[in-house]
């Protein structure tokens, strides 16, 4: 196995940067005057926290349930306040879970109430000169305070998540010091001022300090003590919810949308006349739902290994592509790119993101576009037309995938009436009334269809397979048939130049009674992974993850992420 070291906050693939983990996952996307009729509906248990830092929750508290969010005059219109920029949404931690974050900062800091009063150098200079400054606390002063505040946060933090349960952390140390800094930015020197104020200390007991040392120290560590704790509850608060999932040992607060939950933040933009919705998460909660999506939730943890590989790298494939465009988001929900309905219990699923952490496929040290569908059908890759297979020579497969030929979901029929057919075609020729007859005009080598003759009276027009598999939801792939009833007898003159045609005349149809049928194999684009062949390879051939990858994509490796979260 081959390995590319990702660093700090970017990925780097052969000298290409992206930007990572968090996904941000594209679930909705509207033009801003739709909204002014059609609005967003969130749901949170205990409300939300709107604010404009990426990450952190820090902003205003809704403790409503529910979260409105439409567009007037070019801003959004939140629960009937305005907001004129973007802005991000965190669900509110709920009551339970807050007393069980603050029971656990309380017992830590008293535990540690000793060992964080010890005789400190650094620390008792700064509280002579702020004695001697009569309580002026100058900017080089609150630096050795804030490293001492910082220090009590991270040895907090570090001692929590060395007791997770998780055998991985889903926030990096360095990330979590880096957010430390941000918060002791972020006006909180005022609040040491207030508590480290001489105003409420009588003549008499600011004489004792500046005559007992050891007074004036007792005295400024006690009030320093008491300052920690709210800060430190502050801070946690602000944190990105999977943390403290993490830390709780239970799953706190969703946000729902369209009737799943997401775990994460939202991102709601607005660029030019467009507004996006967008789940921000980590890429393990991102990739758990998808492989429940497009897996079974029957199969083998080796198949699901194999699913969440392929996922993982097909992510990766799309961030990259997301860097290039510059565009907002990394990845669509849907059928365009994976299907991802947020948040789910089925916990077995996670010994296959666990088992695979990091790992994803690739070529020439590069990842690849991890291209999978449900069921080739047999079809060979390496026979399609129109494929750049000279950007992608791991989809070039020129051997068959026979192995799912035997699963239910192979083959597959659809009828349709003469009514039903000219119903789908209207749409694009409004005045069409009939249709005589569909032919199958041409197929590329690998069988599937490029081209559909429909015979109209007075004209004839043409699909392509794909229009023919976009058009109708049937349809499950590019693999397929056409056959028209009533048919045309077709006989053999004695003529062996010429064949004659005799069409049944036994009874005159009526175009309502005319019929279609097409029938097909496999179910997608036949490009990649063929999931239900490899599941047959996994569970009666027992081949592992590795050979199942290679067999799909051949020519390719397997490289480990390693990046900072």
């Amino acid at each position: 196995m081959k390995y590319v070291i990702v660093h700090a906050l970017t990925l780097l693939f052969c000298c290409v940067e992206i930007i990572p983990f968090e996904v941000k996952v594209l679930l909705q996307k509207s033009l801003a005057k739709e909204l002014q009729e059609h609005a967003i509906h969130l749901q949170s248990r205990s409300g939300f926290v709107i604010g404009s830092h990426p990450t952190l929750s820090v902003g205003k508290v809704y403790a409503d349930k529910n979260l409105t969010i439409s567009v007037k005059d070019g801003n959004f219109i939140i629960n009937g306040e305005e907001k004129k920029s973007s802005c991000y949404i965190t669900p509110l931690l709920s009551f339970k879970h807050q007393e069980a974050l603050f029971q656990r900062i309380h017992d830590w800091l008293h535990n540690h109430k000793q060992e964080l009063e010890k005789h400190n150098n650094i620390l008792e200079q700064f509280f002579n000169d702020f004695m001697e400054k009569k309580g002026v606390l100058l900017d080089q002063s609150y630096d050795v305070l804030k490293d001492y505040v910082q220090d009590v946060f991270m040895a907090f933090l570090i001692d929590v998540t060395q007791k997770t349960e998780k055998n991985h952390e889903v926030l990096s140390l360095q990330t979590l010091e880096g957010y430390v800094h941000l918060f002791l930015k972020q006006g909180v020197k005022e609040s040491f001022l207030h508590r480290l104020s001489l105003e409420n200390v009588s003549k008499k007991g600011r004489k004792l300090l500046h005559q007992d040392k050891q007074h004036r120290y007792n005295f400024f560590y006690k009030q320093l003590f008491m300052l920690l704790e709210p800060s430190l509850k502050e801070f946690m608060l602000m944190l990105p919810r999977n943390f403290l999932s993490q830390m709780l040992h239970q799953d706190v607060e969703c946000l729902g949308f369209q009737g799943n939950n997401y775990v994460g933040s939202f991102a709601l933009l607005r660029e030019d006349a467009m507004v996006y919705l967008i789940n921000c998460l980590d890429i393990d909660d991102y990739l758990l739902s998808v492989i429940r999506h497009e897996g079974w939730p029957g199969w083998p943890l080796e198949m699901n290994k194999v699913l969440a590989i392929t996922c993982r790298t097909y992510l990766v494939w799309q961030v990259l592509q997301a860097k290039k465009s510059k565009r907002p988001y990394h990845i669509e929900s849907g059928i365009r790119h994976q299907t991802y309905k947020g948040h789910h219990k089925v916990i077995r699923l996670k010994a296959a993101i666990e088992e695979t952490r990091d790992l994803c496929i690739a070529y020439e040290n590069k990842p690849i576009l991890a291209m999978y569908d449900s069921c080739c059908g047999g079809v060979i890759p390496a026979l399609i037309d129109h494929q750049d297979y000279q950007k992608h020579p791991y989809l070039l497969r020129n051997h068959a995938c026979t192995f799912c030929k035997d699963f239910k979901i192979a083959t597959w029929k659809a009828s349709f009436s003469h009514d039903e057919m000219v119903a789908v075609f209207k749409k694009d020729i409004p005045n069409l009334e009939t249709i005589d007859d569909m032919i199958v005009t041409k197929k590329d080598q690998a069988g599937l269809i490029t081209d559909v003759s429909i015979q109209t009276q007075p004209i004839m027009f043409h699909a392509t397979g794909k229009k023919m598999y976009s058009l109708f939801p049937e349809i499950k792939s590019f693999c397929f048939d056409i056959e028209s009833y009533p048919k045309k007898v077709v006989s053999k003159s004695k003529s062996k130049h010429h064949k004659k045609v005799k069409v049944d005349k036994r009874s005159p149809m009526l175009p309502q009674e005319k019929k279609f049928v097409i029938s097909g194999k496999g179910y997608g684009h036949h490009i990649g992974l063929c999931q239900w062949g490899a599941m047959k390879l996994v569970r009666d051939n027992h081949w592992n993850y590795q050979a199942v990858l290679q067999f799909y994509y051949p020519g390719t490796d397997l490289i480990k992420l390693v990046y900072q979260r």
